[in-house]
């Protein structure tokens, strides 16, 4: 696993403690994507429990950003509810990837909307692509 996909695990599983406490959803996730990247169970442990041991490295490819901010925003509504401190947190990650504020405000507004209609994160999910276009 290269750097850039460490500090980019450990940015998601700062996004998944910011609202306190990291469910069942977000785990799954964490794991999906950890072993992705390559990491075995007990990597994934060990970083889900120590994700302050890593910095925030910036990706060199624009596809590698726009991946980043893609699985950052699942993280947050996965649990099918968007905190402020997740926000907070997610716009620190999404400017430092070269992203404007306003693009998370729109993106994490509309979440919100498709979240109150009833649309489950899956579905969500599915449509960020377009959605992060969009702005």
């Amino acid at each position: 696993m290269n750097i850039e996909h460490r500090s980019h695990f450990s940015n998601l599983i700062s996004l998944a403690y910011a609202d306190g406490k990291i469910v069942e959803d977000e785990l799954k996730l964490l794991s999906s994507i950890g072993k992705i990247l390559g990491l075995s169970d007990e990597e994934i442990h060990a970083r889900i429990s120590h994700p302050q041991d890593y910095e925030f490295v910036i990706p060199e490819s624009a596809s590698e950003r726009y991946n980043q901010l893609y699985e950052l925003i699942t993280m947050i509504m996965i649990d099918g509810e968007v905190h402020a401190k997740e926000v907070i947190l997610l716009k620190k990650y999404a400017h430092k990837l070269g992203f404007s504020e306003m693009i998370v405000d729109n993106v994490a507004d509309k979440i919100r909307e498709y979240l109150k209609k009833g649309f489950t994160a899956n579905t969500i999910s599915e449509e960020l692509p377009n959605l992060i276009s969009k702005f």
